[in-house]
């Protein structure tokens, strides 16, 4: 099958999903995955995974922060009621505390933003730049190349399965973290996997994903996707809006072999 067609009905087969197109574009979205079992197999991940998106959206999960602070809050309220009945503590005290506890939360936050900014500015200057120090199509080559020099084991997404191909990976030095960045790409769309050895995950909201609990961002234009295996943070960056993200993010982390040991 001509290449080219498939990476035409990338573009269309969403909107085939969501029964978006006119009768005539209807007709050769199904011509095409009648004659092209590649794309015909795309198509079915498509639907299982709109399953599993629509089973997994109502389990979305509040920041552990969120909990603790609750938790917190609850304490010192019963705390408080407990001290009306004993000895008075002066309200200077009080405040001083919830002041050092917001400048904490917002040190925290500023922190864990950083990282994320820092990930996109990344990925952002490697597409202007193009500066890999790895270019490859060979997924066991990047994976071989990371554990010998930087001895991190890396186990790629199975982002073929949403039709990018790999293109290569660099090295990443963030405050936060070292690592490997890969970069895939599927047409104009560019799709970016990055490992840190150990980096505090960021605050967003909250999803399961199949085994993984993901960390949603959005961010000029971007979506970001934080997880964390083995001590190790993980992430997907794309420019694409975030229901078609997470598609995405499904069908490359699916299939996901299991990592290598830390």
């Amino acid at each position: 099958m001509d290449q080219r067609a498939c990476e035409a009905l990338g573009d269309q087969l969403y909107a085939f999903v969501d029964d978006a197109l006119d009768i005539q574009a209807t007709l050769q979205v199904q011509a095409h995955l009648e004659s092209c079992a590649a794309c015909f197999q795309r198509y079915q991940l498509l639907l299982n995974v709109r399953a599993l998106l629509r089973a997994e959206a109502t389990q979305l999960l509040p920041p552990a922060e969120l909990e603790q602070r609750v938790r917190r809050l609850k304490r010192t309220a019963q705390g408080r009621r407990w001290q009306r009945w004993s000895r008075p503590r002066p309200l200077v005290l009080a405040a001083a505390a919830v002041l050092v506890l917001l400048a904490a939360v917002s040190l925290l936050h500023h922190r864990r933003a950083d990282l994320a900014a820092a990930l996109l500015a990344q990925h952002q200057a490697v597409l202007r730049q193009g500066n890999l120090l790895l270019r490859t199509a060979d997924a066991q080559r990047v994976m071989a190349w990371s554990r010998q020099r930087f001895a991190l084991p890396v186990s790629l997404p199975q982002a073929s399965l949403a039709g990018f191909g790999l293109v290569g990976a660099t090295p990443v030095a963030l405050p936060a973290g070292e690592g490997v960045y890969v970069l895939f790409r599927r047409a104009h769309q560019h799709l970016a996997y990055v490992v840190l050895r150990a980096a505090p995950l960021p605050q967003g909201k909250r999803m399961r994903l199949g085994p993984h609990t993901l960390v949603l961002q959005q961010r000029g234009g971007y979506t970001l996707a934080f997880w964390q295996v083995a001590q190790r943070l993980h992430a997907l960056i794309a420019a694409l809006p975030e229901p078609e993200f997470l598609e995405y993010a499904a069908l490359c982390l699916q299939l996901a072999p299991p990592e290598g040991p830390s």
